[in-house]
């Protein structure tokens, strides 16, 4: 049987630091839609609102109703909806608040599809209930949101659940969304390594590596192949990744160990 390459765990959680960093970031892409449709809504009193003025910091709020009456602030849609409340609680860095927002919008059929979406990256960020992640980022897709970051996160998800069988299509999927995209190569190399598919991970890091990534994606795709050609029993092979990955970081310690 083929070794356990030594590097897998160490690669893993580095890449799952970094998958966790990126998250944050995703939870407010298209947000500006959610506030342009936040900007026209219908008042209290059945009246479409209409949001005037200039948008982004120190500009108007105020929202004018197509027809006399009162002239509600455009906080009023916001106050209403637990969806876009629960944005403002991640934004303020509230994430327990941001939880139960999206879980009540979820609840209350108020943006469903946005709320598992965000409800799973912001779990996913967290880096706790990592089954219970998969389940809204998937339920997200189901519903029509189907990006590559969800099915890269789902890849990365599948691998802690330790399940690299289910990780591999949904890294497939992801790289086939968005090819430029180096974490989601790494994600697919770490399933085909952990399913001991080594002629595989090798070509598919040979294949990410022509992209020219930076120094932290290459030193995690080439520890990655040098295992994978030790697996196949190609010393020489494994050596030439590893004197690769030393000339990018010449003091790293298990590369010189190997």
């Amino acid at each position: 049987m083929a070794p356990t390459p030594r590097l897998n765990r160490k690669w893993l959680l580095i890449l799952g630091a970094l998958l966790m960093a990126a998250a944050t970031g995703l939870i407010w892409r298209g947000q500006s839609a959610s506030e342009e449709k936040a900007g026209q809504t219908k008042g209290t009193d059945g009246t479409m609102l209409v949001r005037t003025g200039a948008t982004g910091e120190g500009a108007s709020n105020v929202t004018q109703p197509t027809k006399s009456g009162p002239r509600p602030s455009a906080d009023h849609h916001v106050v209403h909806n637990p969806f876009m409340r629960a944005n403002l609680h991640y934004r303020d860095g509230d994430r327990e608040q941001a939880r139960a927002g999206y879980e009540r919008a979820i609840a209350e059929g108020v943006e469903v599809a946005k709320a598992h979406k965000n409800l799973g990256v912001l779990l996913f960020s967290m880096g706790e209930n990592p089954a219970e992640a998969k389940h809204h980022m998937e339920q997200a897709i189901a519903m029509g949101i189907d990006d590559s970051n969800l099915h890269g996160m789902i890849a990365n998800l599948c691998l802690q659940l330790g399940d690299p069988e289910a990780a591999v299509p949904e890294a497939v999927t992801a790289i086939r969304k968005d090819p430029e995209d180096g974490n989601w190569h790494r994600v697919l190399v770490q399933a085909l390594v952990e399913t001991e598919r080594w002629n595989a991970a090798r070509l598919a890091v040979d294949a990410a590596l022509k992209l020219h990534y930076n120094e932290q994606h290459a030193t995690q795709l080439l520890g990655l192949a040098a295992n994978a050609s030790l697996a196949l029993n190609e010393p020489g092979r494994a050596a030439s990744y590893l004197d690769r990955l030393l000339a990018v970081k010449p003091d790293d310690p298990e590369a010189r160990n190997m």
